[in-house]
């Protein structure tokens, strides 16, 4: 047979009328001469091992599936270069690197869509401007913020209340106080430098 090296192989099956008997090799042949339906009786043949050889890589009944129809493909096209005398041996490392690549595949899939995630959050935390100081305010319970509400000037107060508390726009903040913009812009400046000590000192508890 052109392309394929090796002594027959070992074991013989029995397939079609009077018991004829056929061994993997005559069925590469049949195929490699143009009687490709044959080469389902050789998948069928070797289905199992080859299923339990992507399983045991892949540890998953749906991707060792698709696989070994990955697999399958090469192993039709590799058939000319074929090793007769480990036929078997040949296919399953055939679905093993399948198996393998796929894996990869799937990590760097994941890895990908880790990292836009973590770009997706980064983006988001910049657009809304989240500071330290922000979120450690967030996190205080309401007791500990009145108190420390308390502790400011009382037009800061209002503008951390009114921001954080209430989540009103600074523009909106800036109408209710009947003062400009950067005024509030300026106030809740002083406000977070404030905050920024006391979550500091609180770290540090």
């Amino acid at each position: 047979m052109a392309g394929c090296r090796g002594s027959p192989l070992s074991f013989v099956y029995y397939i079609g009328k009077g018991g004829r008997e056929i061994r993997d090799e005559d069925i590469v042949q049949k195929v490699l001469s143009g009687e490709k339906e044959w080469f389902r009786v050789l998948v069928e043949r070797h289905r199992q091992s080859m299923y339990a050889a992507a399983y045991a890589v892949l540890r998953d009944a749906q991707q060792a599936e698709d696989v070994m129809q990955e697999a399958l493909l090469r192993i039709y096209l590799s058939l000319p270069t074929c090793r007769l005398d480990g036929l078997k041996t040949w296919m399953t490392r055939i679905v093993v690197n399948a198996a393998i690549d796929a894996q990869r595949r799937e990590r760097r899939r994941l890895e990908v869509t880790e990292q836009a995630a973590k770009d997706e959050q980064l983006h988001n935390a910049g657009s809304i401007g989240i500071s330290p100081e922000e979120t450690w305010l967030r996190k205080e319970s309401k007791s500990q913020l009145n108190g420390l509400l308390e502790a400011m000037p009382a037009g800061q107060m209002r503008v951390v209340k009114a921001y954080y508390m209430d989540e009103c726009s600074q523009r909106e903040i800036a109408v209710q106080e009947k003062v400009e913009l950067k005024s509030i812009e300026s106030r809740l400046y002083r406000a977070r430098q404030w905050l920024r000590s006391q979550w500091e000192k609180g770290d540090g508890t």
